[in-house]
């Protein structure tokens, strides 16, 4: 009679298991993205274009592989009849998850955390590329003589031809 029971356990066991190595793998991956963030900061300082673009390829892989695990992540769960936790609910204890998911999973919502600020930062660094590069086609435009250079509401240079320049003979 309990041959049922004992059928179900090791399923669920099975399924722990299986959700524990998925957790393992997200928690590894994220380390990677973590260590490519940090390349492609010192490839953005050192502006080398071709290892931000290699980098850039790199990363959407990797994302696109955590994507792939989240999926399967839910999917187990979902059988299960489960959910993680939020940051703020970790801190309580989530009796149906074995501690070393728990863990685990805590784990992936610090690094997740740790990758989203350097994002941001390699976010901020490219801004502030981008502004430089503009201030200076907007310097070289002022130099090579062109005097339609006015100033727009927002206080960026604007270049705009005179109106005699559209004149035609």
């Amino acid at each position: 009679m309990n041959l049922g029971n004992d059928t179900l356990n090791n399923q669920q066991t099975e399924v722990f298991q299986k959700l524990h190595q998925v957790l393992f793998q997200e928690k590894t991956t994220f380390e990677q993205l973590s260590e490519l963030l940090t390349t492609e900061r010192q490839a953005l300082e050192q502006q080398n274009i071709d290892d931000v673009v290699k980098l850039t390829a790199k990363k959407q892989q990797i994302t696109q592989n955590l994507e792939k695990l989240s999926e399967v992540r839910m999917l187990l769960l979902d059988h299960l009849g489960l959910t993680l936790p939020n940051k703020q609910q970790i801190k309580n204890s989530h009796p149906q998850l074995p501690a070393n998911s728990l863990s685990l999973w805590n784990e992936i919502l610090q690094c997740v955390e740790l990758c989203h600020d350097k994002n941001s930062i390699n976010g901020k660094i490219i801004q502030a590329s981008h502004s430089s590069v503009s201030r200076s086609l907007q310097l070289l435009k002022s130099q090579s003589g062109d005097l339609g250079l006015t100033y727009t509401a927002k206080g960026q240079t604007n270049s705009r031809l005179s109106s005699a320049g559209t004149l035609k003979a």
